[in-house]
């Protein structure tokens, strides 16, 4: 009788531990579950999903060659930026701007600061080109460019797209005297942006420099 007893109270103690231990384990996933949760609602934005488009104007597509061959050219892999096709319309005449930006002045300033509106991205050679317009009307910008470009089914996520923290600052911190001091920055200056382009226009059944 006194074995059996203490058998029991062993696997008593024993059962406890293992109780004990489980009822950790789950605090402990519970735990890191939630640091995960906080941790994924307090990112920025991951980034906006693009639509794919495909070019269905051969003329388009030699001119976009041969511009990715100068860019290719003109900055060293580690030097490359973000190469930009942007369609607008002046006088009833189709308009396409290439453009390099390094990311967040595209983001910041190229786009949001001056109301450029996302298309999607064209991915060609390995290469992508975000595609952008300065038409604020969807049904007009089809019926200008549908002649030119297509979208697929296709979907991509840009990381380094998303909307900027604060885009109207009311005060900016600078030092006055040796001080910090608050300054009001509204409405804000916009600083000096340098990024270069091509500008065509499409007149005639044919593409046309329009910066000779």
């Amino acid at each position: 009788m006194y074995k059996l007893t203490n058998i029991s109270i062993i696997m008593k103690e024993e059962y406890i531990k293992k109780k004990m231990l489980i009822d950790k384990l789950k605090l402990f996933i519970f735990i890191i579950s939630l640091i995960f949760v906080i941790a994924s609602c307090s990112k920025p934005s991951s980034g906006f999903v693009l639509q794919n488009f495909e070019v269905s104007n051969h003329k388009l597509d030699s001119l976009i060659n041969i511009l990715t061959c100068e860019y290719k050219k003109k900055y060293k892999e580690e030097e490359r930026k973000i190469i930009v096709l942007e369609f607008l319309v002046n006088d009833s005449i189709p308009e396409f701007w290439f453009s390099f930006h390094e990311k967040n002045e595209l983001r910041d300033y190229y786009i949001f600061n001056q109301n450029r509106r996302v298309i999607g991205y064209l991915s060609k050679n390995n290469f992508q080109r975000l595609l952008l317009s300065r038409i604020n009307s969807k049904i007009e910008f089809e019926e200008a460019f549908s002649a030119f470009i297509y979208p697929t089914e296709k979907k991509q996520r840009f990381d380094y797209l998303y909307f900027p923290d604060n885009q109207y600052k009311l005060y900016e911190e600078m030092d006055i005297d040796g001080k910090r001091v608050k300054v009001s920055c509204w409405p804000e200056t916009t600083g000096c942006h340098r990024y270069g382009y091509y500008q065509f226009i499409y007149k005639n059944n044919r593409f046309i420099n329009a910066r000779t």
